[in-house]
């Protein structure tokens, strides 16, 4: 199989992994049952990860953040061995459980008398969850070289958790469920749009892929994914700092936006459209109010589930762009 096939594969598995996941997660007794809420809402959590794990983390941080806990997302890379404060705790993520920078994260953190460290990842036998105080498991299964289902499902635990610790009813399993039917619904529905889709996207230089509050998260893994796989240069920005001057380095008429729609904090979503069209670029819109054609709507999916649909939706664009350009199918 080819790259794209174990691609599409992983994508269409996705509903799937996150119908079983949220089913292991619910109850009393699931993985979660020893997260406590947060009792010292003064007291920092760190999410450390690279790739499509540092990505997800950033819909988590976010919801916590808009709640008044102190958090933020680092590349493990750059994780500053610097004390933190006293109760601080780390998020480790790690598809693989083997990634040497977040293996290093953890070492920095516990030298620094960091005080505790959760460990999320796809591999409960790997050394760095021997490294943790508690394991997560994303239950996503085997995977191809490009993060598809993995994605999701560390979307979901991460969100899981945080909705743990906020005692938050938007973040329980009940409440994120919809994005299973929504996920399916999509897969189906792209079929009608994908080549429509695919000849927009295919035609610009270069993407930008814009998202606001826990929408980010999905505008960074959709560039990196729109890059490892049909090759299309990406580039990931807030709608904000979009406006606030990343539009001047675009050739009017030569660019296009992809912009995910439906958070909060996305108040600027219409003036990003508005300076699109005004500079002659075409805009693609992902979300549950969306306008203009080619879209992709995902109604009736609640706001706190959308970052478990629009990686998918992201995913599906890439896949049709990459299947019209058969040179680039290895």
């Amino acid at each position: 199989m080819t790259r794209r096939d174990d691609f599409r594969r992983d994508v269409g598995a996705e509903p799937q992994v996150l119908d079983q996941l949220l089913t292991a997660y619910e109850g009393t007794d699931g993985p979660l049952r020893a997260i406590p809420v947060i009792g010292h809402p003064d007291a920092p959590i760190v999410f450390a990860g690279m790739g499509s794990s540092h990505n997800a983390s950033m819909a988590a941080s976010w919801w916590l953040q808009r709640r008044g806990v102190p958090s933020w997302t680092s590349y493990s890379s750059k994780f500053a061995p610097t004390a933190p404060p006293p109760a601080s705790t780390l998020v480790a993520v790690s598809k693989s459980g083997s990634s040497v920078e977040t293996l290093a994260a953890v070492e920095h953190f516990r030298a620094a008398g960091g005080d505790r460290v959760i460990v999320v990842t796809n591999e409960e036998n790997s050394v760095l969850a021997e490294r943790g105080d508690l394991v997560l498991p994303i239950l996503a299964g085997r995977e191809g070289p490009i993060s598809a289902k993995s994605y999701a499902a560390t979307v979901a635990v991460l969100l899981l958790l945080t909705g743990a610790w906020l005692d938050e009813p938007e973040l329980r399993p009940s409440t994120l469920r919809p994005a299973v039917r929504a996920g399916l619904d999509l897969i189906d529905r792209f079929d009608h749009v994908g080549d429509e889709i695919a000849a927009e996207l295919s035609a610009t230089p270069v993407l930008h892929v814009l998202g606001s509050g826990a929408g980010v998260a999905g505008a960074r893994e959709g560039a990196v994914i729109f890059k490892e796989g049909p090759g299309v240069p990406a580039e990931a920005l807030t709608a904000a700092e979009w406006l606030h001057g990343a539009y001047r380095a675009v050739r009017p008429g030569r660019f296009t936006a992809l912009l995910l729609l439906g958070s909060p904090a996305g108040s600027r979503d219409g003036e990003v459209r508005a300076k699109v069209e005004s500079l002659g670029g075409a805009v693609v819109e992902i979300g549950p109010l969306v306008v203009g054609d080619p879209a992709l709507g995902l109604p009736g999916v609640p706001r706190s589930a959308l970052p478990l649909v629009e990686g998918l939706a992201l995913e599906l664009c890439s896949l049709a762009v990459w299947k019209s350009r058969p040179e680039a199918t290895s």
